[in-house]
């Protein structure tokens, strides 16, 4: 059973964590802007460029730069979703560091951990798609690897609801909450 203050703290922390992944997703949304916007200085600025010779072109078969990216994203987005899964079942301990040491309760410490970690991973996947089309691969990789995490990131999105499972009881009680703030 929770205490009022600590039901405080938990809301408090778990707005700052949706607050949080907006921010990761506005972060993904801005590499797509920004690769736009180096897309249209470099074609203001074409001339005549030595072919750079790459690598890749000399691998035989699918082993291209763009297909390895693809599938080590492909493992990190199964990485991120399985290990969040991992944490929040308790399979998984996840080391509280000075930064996790003062949440209250310990659950939430856990949630706090294993959400931010796998939004972490998920992010890096969508930003591949700019360090491709910088490394000049084609702007289309911008497009996919940033919807492929977005779309990631709403499935790991923080939930009430998984927070409420793991407390084992109802954290976020809207009527509560609304009548306390306006004196019902």
């Amino acid at each position: 059973m929770l205490h009022e203050q600590e039901r405080r703290e938990v809301i408090k922390q778990f707005k700052l964590l949706q607050i949080l992944w907006i921010c990761m997703l506005a972060s993904l949304g801005l590499c797509v802007l920004l690769s736009q916007m180096a897309s249209r200085a470099m074609m203001q600025n074409v001339q005549y460029t030595q072919p750079v010779s790459d690598i890749s072109s000399s691998i035989p078969g699918l082993m291209n730069t763009e297909n390895i990216i693809y599938l080590i994203g492909a493992g990190m987005l199964v990485f991120a979703y399985f290990f969040r899964q991992f944490v929040l079942e308790g399979r998984i301990k996840v080391n509280r560091g000075i930064r996790f040491r003062n949440v209250k309760p310990a659950f939430f410490a856990n949630y706090y951990a294993a959400t931010i970690i796998a939004m972490y991973i998920v992010e890096t996947v969508g930003m591949a798609g700019t360090a491709l089309f910088l490394s000049g691969r084609g702007f289309h990789h911008v497009y996919i690897l940033a919807l492929i995490g977005a779309a990631c990131m709403l499935l790991i999105r923080p939930k009430r609801e998984e927070l409420e499972a793991m407390a084992g009881e109802r954290i976020f009680d809207t009527q509560q909450a609304f009548s306390s703030r306006y004196r019902i």
